[in-house]
């Protein structure tokens, strides 16, 4: 058997980029304007792929989780108190009264503003 043959039926490789018939004159590309067209994904297994794609969601996920459950001024875990979300924007959320003052003079009521705007439109 020809190894090609071999590892292109054992699905360990992916080779029909490479091997594959040419395409018409009006269909093909020149090099320079397919970057990286003989890289590693090119010849990854699919698996590799539906990894990467999980691994993303994944930390996503986890980034969305950890990014609510703190409070955005001082950084403080929820705890047996649950924190309070801003009322204007929807989107930040505060241990204490004490903090939620502290952040808006600070930096959130430049912040809240444009968050604001962003809820309208979608509320359209």
């Amino acid at each position: 058997k020809d190894g090609i043959e071999y590892f292109t039926k054992e699905g360990k490789y992916h080779l029909m980029n490479r091997y594959s018939p040419k395409k018409c004159k009006d269909e093909q590309k020149k090099r320079e304007e397919v970057q990286f067209k003989y890289s590693f994904k090119n010849y990854a297994r699919p698996e590799y792929f539906k990894q990467l794609e999980k691994m993303e969601e994944e930390s996503k996920t986890q980034a969305e989780r950890d990014a609510a459950l703190k409070c955005s001024y001082c950084g403080c875990p929820e705890g047996s108190i649950k924190h309070k979300l801003c009322s204007a924007c929807k989107k930040v959320y505060y241990c204490s009264a004490e903090c939620q003052k502290q952040h808006w003079k600070a930096t959130h009521k430049k912040e809240c503003k444009l968050l604001r705007k962003k809820v309208d439109i979608f509320n359209c």
